[in-house]
């Protein structure tokens, strides 16, 4: 990958999604907000304006990169973590009561419903809902 391809992306993720009413400008501003650089050099990354921009300027795309993968990292280690808390809860609750065991599932559908859109809650017999 290009440096300048590598900024141009970095740029684009520090920027964020863009929602409904969301404007290029906006995104572009939020990530030289993160990154600690103007909104000109942003605009000049995202645009590949620039086939060789100043050393600062990548460090701190780069450093802004970088704390923003670790927050993703630790957001997602403490997703698993509270997954398999959830998973050791179902079994216990399975061998110890099924009025638990009932609780105990209805409580894990609420917290997969609200987690990602892709994670659909199953039905006691373990099918799609």
């Amino acid at each position: 990958m290009t440096l300048a391809a590598e900024m141009h992306q970095s740029i684009k993720v520090l920027g964020g999604p863009r929602g409904d009413i969301d404007t290029r400008e906006s995104m572009l501003a939020r990530a030289a907000r993160c990154a600690g650089i103007s909104y000109r050099q942003a605009r000049a990354l995202y645009y590949k304006e620039s086939s060789d921009p100043r050393a600062s300027v990548v460090e701190r795309v780069r450093a802004a990169m970088a704390k923003a993968n670790d927050k993703a990292e630790a957001h997602a280690r403490e997703r698993i973590e509270e997954t398999a808390d959830v998973g050791q809860l179902v079994a216990r609750a399975v061998e110890v009561d099924a009025e638990l065991r009932r609780e105990v599932l209805a409580l894990v559908f609420r917290r997969l419903a609200g987690a990602c859109p892709e994670d659909r809650p199953l039905d006691e017999d373990g099918e799609d809902r």
